[in-house]
């Protein structure tokens, strides 16, 4: 409980001083925002946007909204990188102001009409010059300024945490990227709680020493999964202290993780903010608003807001208390439908057929990395080794390193649904079909760490049409594809393993015409078409292929052994726009694998890697 008393105190503490005013002002304001723009309603909830221009405009929206007339203090932080910005939330609301970006070579134009109208007694800037110049300084005039800096994003951290007072928790977050750090900001930011940096696998001496500093706080919250913030790094900065991590298999389950832990601690879940999770400015900004007004933040993918997953349960869970939601940005950033997709999310009779991890496009949106193999032999490759949830868990460690926020990654299993064999079988085809209920086991898996999975076909002496067709049941889902592969597409006479086979461009085209079909009748979103290769005669007349509307065509180059080759066979089969590439990688037949940051090297740019 005393958590729970320590936010509900400082929210009532900190919303007086940003606001001005009795309890009852600051209702009003929160009720009849100043910048605030209706879009509509969900069910009883208002729907508004909260926006600028840009990024430094919608900063300013934010200040006028909370601040209508004066404020105490502002803090700037450069708009354009979130280094030194990304622990700023609680600092501002510990100072009672905002927290403005302008652009780092000078004080933006807008920036400084703000400061002028908040007529703050001191502006505090967050980082040193290389992050914001002596211009920007010099832009401010005879206003008192002071910096809190330190010598990298890590210290500067612990300089921020040094402003404030005692807490009974601190937050640890990646210095890498920016979606965990900034999911928490509300919470720390109505805690008066800092959130501090670290590497995923060491602690760094500046924020040892500002964890050590704060006695009194009785619990670490690591933000984020073990990819992120290492077990050791964990239990290095909680040194005796409770522990506490809140992470999932993306950065929107981490956000709703820290979402719950705030509403636990007496924010308000009726009272909604949404922000992208796929930049930085404009949660940064309103962090410390949404904690002085006791409200509560989810990050979103904003093109899609009903095909997050984390975000679509809390929607509903609240449908029927939800009094105002809040859209962080324009229409760039969080879609101008975002009032029917929120009544779509929030309405649990609505599916909402989405990929994995939100919205409807697989390429250029994410970048997939995936494991192949099968059930049938875990000799066939890695996916089969151990257990479906076991692959998963080490599949996310694999494609770890691929991810960013430019480019999030999309977890998949290729799974070899038809086996080529050796022998002819009952049918006479030299391939053997898993049975659909020995899948699901993988799609299940699949979907508890919001993975995509596709089906491999190796037909032998079949066709790929037939054997596609004959796994609709699992096609018509929204999270499966499919993969083709003509090694193992056998002419008459032959035997797989004794010839490597082809494919005709007319039956890829079949298969192709009848999956778009199935989007285009289903309603589903795009679908991954791959078509396995390693020689240019494995694909017979490849030019004469078609880009469908609804697939992701997708060529994988294949093939195992040195680096030089594996470049060579590359840079012979790749392909250009409308289509799109994928590369293999062997643990064991290549020699001396590609590291993740190589394999990206690549040109043009794989956008599916699968480890076998």
């Amino acid at each position: 409980m005393r958590n729970r008393t320590m936010v509900l105190g400082l929210v009532a503490a900190l919303t007086l001083p940003l606001l001005g005013g009795t309890p009852a002002d600051v209702a009003a304001h929160a009720q009849t925002p100043q910048q605030a723009q209706p879009e509509g309603r969900v069910g009883d909830a208002v729907v508004e946007r909260v926006s600028g221009a840009d990024r430094v405009g919608t900063s300013i929206a934010v200040s006028q909204l909370l601040h209508p007339e004066t404020a105490t203090a502002v803090v700037l932080a450069r708009s354009d990188d979130f280094a030194d910005a990304l622990v700023g939330a609680p600092l501002a609301a510990q100072l009672g102001g905002p927290i403005l970006l302008t652009a780092p070579g000078g004080l933006s134009p807008g920036v400084a009409e703000e400061v002028d109208r908040l007529e703050p007694a001191e502006v505090v800037l967050l980082g040193g010059e290389s992050a914001l110049s002596a211009e920007v300084e010099a832009g401010l005039g005879d206003r008192p300024v002071r910096r809190v800096v330190g010598a990298d994003r890590f210290a500067t951290a612990a300089a921020v945490a040094a402003e404030l007072p005692a807490s009974a928790r601190v937050y640890l977050a990646t210095g890498a990227d920016f979606p965990d750090a900034l999911a928490a900001a509300p919470p720390a930011a109505a805690e008066g709680a800092p959130i501090l940096l670290t590497t995923r696998d060491a602690l760094p001496p500046a924020t040892s020493a500002a964890i050590q500093a704060r006695p009194e706080a009785e619990e670490i919250v690591v933000l984020g999964g073990h990819g992120v913030v290492g077990e050791a790094v964990a239990a290095a900065a909680a040194d005796g202290r409770a522990l506490r991590r809140l992470g999932g298999s993306t950065r929107f389950e981490t956000a709703a993780a820290v979402y719950d832990l705030g509403v636990a601690g007496g924010l308000d879940p009726t009272r909604l903010w949404l922000a992208t999770g796929l930049d930085f400015p404009d949660a940064l900004a309103a962090g410390p608003a949404i904690a002085a007004l006791g409200e509560t933040l989810l990050l979103v993918d904003g093109r899609d807001l009903c095909g997050v997953a984390p975000v679509v349960e809390r929607l509903q869970a609240n449908r029927d208390r939800l009094t105002s939601i809040r859209l962080l940005g324009g229409a760039g950033v969080i879609s101008a439908d975002a009032v029917d997709q929120l009544a779509a999310a929030a309405d649990p009779d609505t599916v909402c057929k989405r990929l994995p991890r939100g919205g409807t496009t697989l390429f250029p949106d994410f970048r997939m990395i995936a494991y192949y193999g099968s059930s049938a032999s875990p000799r066939l490759g890695v996916l089969g080794e151990g257990t479906p949830d076991e692959a998963a868990q080490r599949l996310l460690r694999q494609a770890a390193p691929y991810d960013s926020a430019e480019r999030p990654i999309l977890p998949a299993f290729e799974f070899i649904a038809t086996v080529a064999q050796r022998a002819p079988g009952a049918d006479g085809l030299y391939s053997t079909r898993i049975p659909i209920a020995d899948i699901l086991p993988y799609l299940e898996a699949a979907r508890r760490i919001d993975a995509y999975l596709f089906l491999d076909f190796q037909p032998g002496r079949g066709d790929f049409p037939t054997q596609v067709r004959a796994y609709e049941e699992l096609l018509r889902e929204p999270d499966v594809g499919v993969a083709l592969d003509p090694e193992w597409r056998m002419g008459p006479g032959q035997v797989p393993g004794e010839t490597i086979g082809a494919v005709e461009a007319a039956e890829v085209n079949e298969v192709s015409a009848y999956l778009a079909d199935l989007v285009d009748r289903h309603d589903l979103p795009e679908k991954l078409l791959v078509v396995h290769q390693f020689t240019a005669a494995m694909v017979r007349d490849r030019d004469q292929i078609s880009d469908r509307p609804g697939l992701a065509v997708t060529f994988h180059i294949d093939g195992f052994g040195s680096r030089a080759a594996k470049r060579s066979k590359y840079d012979q089969l790749a392909v250009g726009p409308p289509f799109h590439n994928g590369l293999k990688l062997f643990y064991d037949e290549d020699i001396d694998i590609f590291a993740p940051h190589e394999a990206m090297a690549f040109d043009p740019t794989p956008d599916l890697i699968t480890y076998q």
